[in-house]
């Protein structure tokens, strides 16, 4: 018989690292920690580029005035995005323009509740360990840059945040969280229109969840939204070009771009013989479980209904391969994907082994975020210069009710009024300085600013003759020749590739000898021989141009461009 052996109870300290060792709360504390890593990360790039608020931005701001129903539910491009403009108007009624802040602290919440609600899901498939791999890939994604870095794509992420929301109440099958689901799948729809391509995987989720019986009657879940969103659509009728033909190879590319982003083998020409290991793979684990996990199903038509919608409007700035697709693009697929990963028997070499694969892509994407801070810096300093033009030049401005701005055009991009833009910095603050940002902008963003202020003060052909005192004197380097009283003379050939004449206050009168027309150009912050074309004055005539006082010491240059001789005078006051 063996001696008895005492049983020693674990004292305090052993049993706290126990403790610590197995909390569920470990897991979660990890999530916490990688998700802030992300929202830090970006919120610093942010930073460091100088971004802010940017193109889309401005429709939801200032190109719609006061909240009536008809402006809430304007579309923006196909997009109903109600909710997006609730969320940004909230905040313009706090601070206006004068920050960014807020606006993108809303990104980066929206942003945090993608990468929980994705855990929340893949955690029941891959363990609570295992499944932070996915969320710190989607906050990670350097290939989605275009959507992580413009505060506007917060209407993405709450789309899909909300849809994500829905979908775990939903599978609960009890009426206060099928309804509470409902409402979600509503407000996701009101973010953006990617929710309703989520309604068929809805759909089906329903009835792999619960049969067809039991589906059929919690239909009013899905038929409830997509009946809000077409009403809509048939009161609205977004216009949009669809191309059919193109929706098979749109699905395709989508797919590999999806593949690429999460291998993080961006740049490589790996996209494709990994899309197929992958299908492979799919397909034989389908076949050794001899049966297709219910998630798979229904995040697998999610990803490809969405891929089908985007497929119909393919075209510039709509390829497969755009940044802004890349995040939704990966989250649904990595969702698709996580059934299907057999559970292992983790030792340290394979947990180290993974550690180094994920890390690796973690890296490997962080590098992608360069094109994109490169771009929207680029964008932010042009259009901060346009709008401190406009502001210098508010006491001449023409029309303040009409854009100033044009679509796709660079720097601010979408059109929107003067008035508006000035009730906004009257209330709350600019968002710029004029020192800052126009006197030490980039070439680029000065030239852009002119165009601005060409055309707000509308510079105006007149019909006055009479000279003034000050004669004009020429800034490219060509002396101008004594014209009689507050008048100078362009020698013959010497504005041949164009010369720039320092406008004195007031205007100019040109009158150019007998000859081919002139190119006259106008010029304020712009370095020379940038102009902005203006106006053709026909040979042995005379034109005189006006300017307005506005709030710029800078004076008006004006680009002649012609063989003949020029003479140019003060226009008298």
């Amino acid at each position: 018989m063996q001696p008895a052996v005492a049983q020693v109870a674990p004292g305090p300290r052993s049993a706290g690292v126990s403790w610590r060792l197995r909390s569920p709360l470990l897991p979660w504390l990890a999530l916490a920690a990688l998700i802030a890593f992300g929202t830090i990360q970006t919120a610093v790039r942010f930073h460091n580029y100088h971004l802010g608020l940017l193109g889309d931005d401005y429709d939801f701001l200032l190109a719609r005035e006061g909240l009536s129903l008809h402006n809430l539910l304007q579309p923006h491009n196909e997009n109903l995005s109600t909710v997006g403009v609730l969320l940004y108007r909230g905040i313009f009624a706090v601070v206006g323009l004068s920050t960014a802040v807020p606006y993108i602290g809303l990104l980066l919440l929206s942003l945090a509740a993608c990468a929980a609600l994705s855990y929340v899901f893949v955690r029941r498939e891959l363990g609570s360990w295992v499944a932070l791999i996915v969320p710190l890939l989607l906050v990670t994604l350097g290939p989605a840059a275009e959507a992580l870095l413009w505060p506007f794509e917060v209407t993405l992420f709450s789309a899909l945040a909300f849809w994500l929301g829905a979908m775990l109440l939903i599978e609960r099958a009890q009426p206060r969280t099928d309804a509470i689901g409902c409402g979600l799948l509503i407000l996701g729809i009101g973010s953006q229109s990617l929710a309703v391509a989520l309604l068929p995987a809805t759909a089906l989720a329903l009835v792999l969840w619960t049969g067809w019986r039991n589906a059929l009657r919690r239909a009013w879940i899905v038929a409830l939204p997509l009946v809000l969103y077409l009403a809509w659509y048939v009161a609205y009728a977004p216009q949009l070009e669809r191309h059919l033909a193109r929706v098979p190879g749109f699905v395709v590319n989508s797919f590999v771009a999806a593949v690429v982003d999460i291998s993080g083998v961006s740049g490589t020409s790996l996209g494709v013989p990994l899309a197929v290991v992958l299908i492979v793979a799919v397909c034989a684990r389908c076949v050794y479980m001899r049966r297709v996990p219910a998630t798979t199903l229904y995040m697998g038509l999610g990803v490809v209904t969405v891929w089908i919608a985007a497929g119909l409007s393919e075209g510039p700035g709509r390829v497969p391969s755009q940044s802004r697709y890349q995040f939704h693009n990966s989250l649904l697929l990595m969702l698709a994907l996580a059934p299907l990963v057999a559970r292992l028997r983790w030792t340290p070499v394979r947990g180290g082994l993974l550690v180094l694969l994920v890390g690796a892509i973690v890296i490997s994407n962080l590098g992608g975020y360069g094109h994109w801070e490169n771009v929207f810096n680029y964008q932010e300093s042009v259009a901060s210069a346009e709008l401190s033009a406009l502001e210098l030049a508010r006491p001449a401005v023409v029309d303040p009710r009409a854009p100033f701005t044009t679509m796709n055009e660079a720097g601010l991009y979408w059109p929107f009024a003067p008035k508006a833009y000035f009730n906004a910095i009257d209330a709350h603050g600019s968002p710029v300085r004029v020192d800052r940002d126009l006197e030490r902008a980039s070439p680029a963003a000065r030239a852009q600013a002119d165009v601005v202020i060409v055309r707000v003060e509308a510079l105006t052909v007149v019909s006055g003759d009479r000279s003034g005192t000050v004669r004009p004197r020429g800034v490219s380097g060509v002396p101008l020749q004594a014209g009689g009283a507050g008048c100078a003379v362009v020698p013959e050939g010497a504005a041949s590739a164009g010369i720039q004449v320092m406008e004195p206050r007031g205007g100019l009168i040109i009158r150019p000898d007998a000859g081919p027309p002139v190119g006259v150009g106008a010029a304020r912050f712009s370095d020379p021989p940038a102009a902005v074309p203006l106006v053709s004055v026909p040979g042995a005539s005379q034109t005189a141009i006006r300017t307005e006082q506005d709030a710029s010491s800078t004076p008006w240059r004006f680009q002649l461009t012609a063989p003949q001789a020029v003479t140019v005078c003060s226009l008298a006051e």
